[in-house]
């Protein structure tokens, strides 16, 4: 059920070391383990205050949830890699995770539907299309010498792409039906109790969205990625 908080408006949430945050007003923060709901937007918003940034919009009930993160992070690559494998017309947690070792900090991201942490769609053994990362020279962090490294670009294009043309679409209502027209459609064609729920589902949580959009896109929020 969310984060468990009680709310009309949108909410706007970072992810810091493994927990979601939300940032008050009062400057306190408060830190979840994870945040569960239906998936309702999914999209990259170019000009983040730190850049490229992953925004997932999250409808619990009533409430509206909006999940950033660094388009470049871990949490953000492992969320596109994975959201194949998801039933998008579904209830989904989202756990953020974070590791520390001696050498560096690595950042992920794990998502559940029906108790199960679901499977990557794209991984190094059955790629499904991902382009490989390519081999370069960067900077060391640390030493400022260029050293051997690996190159994500044509990935992260590959993703994004993906991310909008297979991913958004079916959770708005220019591919999915989700006009009142198409659910009725939908009810009438003798589909499912399931698919007709779904459909539904899909209607009230782009409806309720809509109400807030474009309040919401033209909202500079505190809650940014951390």
């Amino acid at each position: 059920m969310g984060l468990g908080n009680n709310s009309s408006s949108k909410t706007y949430l970072g992810i810091k070391e493994g927990k979601i945050a939300h940032r008050r007003g009062d400057n306190t923060t408060d830190y979840y383990d994870h945040i569960t709901g239906y998936l309702t937007d999914a999209y990259i918003k170019e000009d983040g205050k730190f850049g490229r940034e992953l925004h997932l919009t999250i409808r619990d009930g009533q409430d509206l949830y909006v999940l950033q993160m660094r388009l470049e992070s871990g949490y953000a690559r492992a969320f596109m890699r994975v959201v194949k494998n998801a039933a998008l017309a579904e209830l989904i947690t989202i756990i953020p995770m974070y590791k520390v070792t001696e050498e560096s900090q690595q950042a992920g991201m794990i998502v559940m539907q029906n108790g199960t942490a679901l499977k990557w769609f794209y991984t190094r053994n059955n790629p499904n299309g991902l382009p490989e990362l390519e081999p370069c020279k960067m900077k060391d962090p640390k030493t400022g010498k260029l050293v051997d490294g690996w190159d994500n670009t044509k990935q992260m294009e590959f993703l994004v792409n993906m991310l909008n043309t297979e991913i958004r679409p079916v959770l708005t209502p220019a591919k999915v039906g989700i006009s009142r027209e198409n659910v009725a459609a939908v009810q009438s064609a003798g589909n499912s109790g399931n698919e007709v729920q779904a459909t539904n589902e899909m209607y009230a949580a782009w409806h309720h969205d809509q109400q807030r959009r474009q309040f919401a896109e033209s909202h500079n929020p505190d809650d940014l990625p951390f």
